[in-house]
């Protein structure tokens, strides 16, 4: 495995990572094979539906699902719950806000969170496989034992101005 980067190589990669856009976000189902991460600071949780335009967020379900929602394979239009924060992609050594709307993966994480050996997700590292399946992906999560953050990404975290919040106005969160 290659050095870690130092927190100034961090802060230029964020950077670049801010101007770049999307390639800021780590999607799950783009995984190939297992994918190790850590969280890092406060997350975030709400409502995930898809539009022509992209994707939609709320804080709260609403109390009607928006016409622009996108129907599924049933033509039902429906709001998916998601976990969101900001984590250290090991294999890029680099910063990604991770939005996780699968359930079987928000399930397994919800468990560790609740069990005492484990709790918070920003003490332990996940190894997330995910593996085709013939009509769907099925996803492994698996925690590492808790540890401490290594210090360069405490550091590089805090020079961070993303603002996940933006996300619920369909806003650039990396903009700060």
């Amino acid at each position: 495995m290659a050095p870690f980067l130092s927190i100034e190589q961090t802060a230029q990669l964020s950077d670049a990572v801010a101007q770049s856009g999307s390639s800021g976000y780590l999607n799950l189902s783009k995984i190939k094979g297992t994918k190790r991460i850590r969280f890092v600071g406060p997350g975030q949780t709400g409502y995930l539906g898809w539009t022509d335009d992209g994707p939609i967020r709320f804080r709260q379900m609403p109390s009607e699902v928006p016409e622009s929602v996108t129907p599924d394979r049933k033509g039902r239009r429906s709001l998916s719950w998601f976990i969101c924060g900001v984590v250290w992609d090991y294999d890029e050594e680099t910063f990604k806000i991770c939005e996780i709307s699968q359930k079987s993966v928000i399930k397994a994480l919800e468990g560790y969170m609740s069990d005492e050996d484990y709790g918070d997700p920003n003490g332990y590292d996940l190894k997330i496989t995910r593996e085709e399946g013939s009509d769907f992906a099925k996803y492994v999560v698996l925690p590492t034992p808790p540890s401490s953050t290594a210090k360069h990404i405490v550091e590089g975290y805090k020079s961070l101005k993303w603002n996940l919040d933006a996300l619920y106005d369909n806003g650039d969160p990396f903009a700060g």
